[in-house]
């Protein structure tokens, strides 16, 4: 199985952080407390991803496909 370079990954660190990392960095960090706020933050993360996508589709239809 390969991993795609290009979509950034959602990872719980298990010590009270979910992060989000892209190319082996971290680009974004959420701590939790607790089981229920480390739920509201992986949909946090979630989210930040479908925006990400969402942003990099709309680049990429922008560069190729002017209007």
């Amino acid at each position: 199985m390969t991993q795609d370079i290009n979509r950034p990954r959602v990872t719980d660190n298990g010590r009270g952080a979910v992060l989000v990392t892209f190319d082996g960095r971290q680009i974004r960090g959420w701590s939790y407390q607790s089981d229920d706020e480390r739920v509201l933050k992986m949909k946090y993360a979630r989210e930040f991803i479908e925006g990400w996508l969402a942003g990099k589709d709309y680049g990429l239809r922008k560069l190729f496909l002017p209007s």
